[in-house]
């Protein structure tokens, strides 16, 4: 995984099984780890 250490994939994986069909894709996924980037502007104040 990329941008994560063995610790944090470790628990993802603890956290999640290692069954992935739960999540239909990988965007899902990290959606729900709350690995996404966002978006913390607020028209440049």
């Amino acid at each position: 995984m990329t941008g994560k250490d063995d610790q944090s994939a470790m628990q993802l994986i603890a956290e999640t099984g290692a069954d992935m069909a739960a999540f239909e894709t990988s965007n899902k996924l990290s959606n729900w780890a709350g690995m996404c980037p966002r978006n913390d502007e607020s028209a440049g104040k």
